[in-house]
């Protein structure tokens, strides 16, 4: 399977010392850390949020309705909301018709390792509220495992769209706030 699209991003720590012998009073004046992102890919195709997003290429945002605190009791999903993923390649190549593309989510640091919904990743906002994701039949994705998210569809008149929903999830008493948070994708094809 080749990789077309991988969101990611990558951290590398870098100390320098210099250490010469005839140095005697050499002092370091400091050190940190450089941060680096990237992405290869051999990929000829093109990610869009569809229906339900606001539509961005490769980064989109899916935003839920409102929902009361008192609707949210301990154990309680609510207000589904349904968006899909486009990928479209006109010229051919990676994303022709006839083609299987794979997508699927990568556990990381919003990802709740208890329950495998995402956490809020606003401090001092909505508490004990969380995102579930679901594929289109509505069966939940536990996002600790990559493989439970995912989704494949077959090229065709250039188009392979992807359906999910998303939907509010109570783990206790909520307090009212803001909820932001977000998942990293990746689509291969084979």
């Amino acid at each position: 399977m080749k990789r077309i699209k991988t969101k990611t991003v990558f951290s590398f720590a870098f100390i320098s010392c210099l250490a010469v012998a005839s140095t005697a009073n050499a002092t370091t004046v400091g050190g940190g850390t450089i941060s680096f992102t990237g992405i290869v890919t051999d990929h000829t195709c093109k990610i869009e949020g569809g229906a339900g997003t606001d539509n961005g290429t490769d980064n989109f945002t899916v935003e839920l309705d409102p929902v009361k605190d008192s609707d949210l009791t301990p154990g309680i999903s609510l207000k589904r909301h349904d968006f899909n993923i486009v990928i479209t390649g006109e010229d051919g190549g990676h994303c022709a018709d006839g083609k299987v593309l794979y997508m699927s989510f990568k556990p990381g640091r919003t990802v709740n390792g208890l329950t495998g919904n995402l956490s809020n990743m606003l401090s001092d906002e909505s508490t004990n509220v969380e995102i579930q994701l679901l594929k289109k039949d509505g069966t939940p994705i536990d996002l600790r495992n990559e493989e439970s998210g995912k989704q494949s569809v077959t090229m065709a008149n250039h188009i392979g769209i992807l359906d999910y929903a998303a939907q509010y999830h109570s783990l206790g008493d909520v307090t009212p706030g803001l909820i932001e948070t977000s998942i990293v994708y990746h689509v291969v094809y084979n």
